[in-house]
């Protein structure tokens, strides 16, 4: 039987003794869920994402991320990418079998 694992982001703030910059953030994921024992690629779109350096499972250390693209995100017609986002990365996730079901919460490790 195959297991749903659905993902819920995590996006990191600088802390108070540091300069204000703007973090990174998520606005969209494809696909939404995953499937627990296999490999899949998530397209993950936001800002300021071309600097992310790794995806990280706090929760789930046995999964595996593998950044395979960063890049600009085209403009979507009648929507602005300062909201929708101006970057995405496409990165492969491995998902061990024994995973269970559930929120699966990651943050994305930006310089």
């Amino acid at each position: 039987m195959r297991r749903a694992v659905l993902i819920l982001v995590l996006c990191g703030a600088a802390h108070a003794d540091e300069p204000k910059k703007e973090p990174a953030a998520v606005t969209a994921l494809e696909p939404a869920s995953l499937v627990a024992g296999g490999k899949v690629t998530l397209k993950i779109r936001g800002l300021k994402l071309k600097d992310t350096t790794e995806l990280r499972f706090p929760k789930a250390p046995a999964v595996k991320a593998e950044i395979k693209e960063k890049k600009d995100a085209a403009q979507p017609n009648g929507l602005e990418n300062k909201v929708v986002g101006d970057s995405q990365i496409l990165a492969e996730i491995t998902l061990p079998a024994d995973l269970a079901p559930g929120m699966l919460e990651f943050t994305i490790a930006t310089p």
